[in-house]
């Protein structure tokens, strides 16, 4: 049985390092590492499940987690299913940040306590968080502005993209002539 931890972030841009830094600094033997960057809208995560997995055959006889909230988001009757699942396996779940450690006993009603208070604060961070980002979303329509990433090239480097494409330049040609990404030249080109 291995000491074993799950780190989660949820957008490209974030890393794993400072969960990974955290969680070294308080098991520093741990073996084996789950890693993804997904978000915690669902429980149907590809790493979640291979740790549960593990867990279910015996391999896990400790969990490190950050936060309770990078192993889930979802309310807190997903919580308590995990911990419970980590609890009939013998598994105890140590999440470094919130200090709180969870054991096989049944009876740790402190535990309980914080793991809901957690996980309670955790569904309630992401439902405010979806509502300010759908109000967001909402004004800039009413405003008439546009919803998401910029467009990565203005009018007029589509209009000459597209030109030169005419032209029979190669996309790598226009995408070094314009000074922009290749894949964003080869949509532009693409959709006319």
């Amino acid at each position: 049985m291995t000491v074993a931890a799950y780190i989660r972030v949820s957008s490209l841009g974030q890393s794993y390092e400072m969960q990974r830094d955290e969680i070294l600094r308080a098991c520093p033997n741990v073996s084996v590492w789950y890693e993804e960057k997904a978000s915690a809208k669902t429980n149907e995560r590809a790493a979640l499940q291979r740790l549960l997995a593990d867990v279910r055959m015996g391999r896990v006889s400790a969990l490190y987690i950050f936060r309770l909230d990078r192993l889930t988001r979802t309310g807190v009757g997903d919580t308590f299913k995990i911990v419970d699942e980590l609890r009939r396996a013998g598994v105890t779940l140590r999440s470094v940040s919130d200090g709180v450690v969870v054991t096989p006993n049944k009876d740790d009603v402190t535990s309980d306590v914080l793991v809901f208070a957690l996980s309670l604060a955790a569904k309630l961070e992401l439902t405010a968080k979806n509502e300010r980002i759908a109000a967001a979303r909402t004004r800039a329509a009413k405003l008439g502005k546009s919803w998401g990433r910029p467009p990565r090239m203005t009018d007029d480097q589509v209009a000459k993209a597209r030109s030169l494409k005419s032209e029979g330049k190669s996309t790598r040609y226009i995408a070094r002539c314009l000074g922009v990404p290749l894949a964003t030249v080869f949509r532009c080109v693409s959709a006319a």
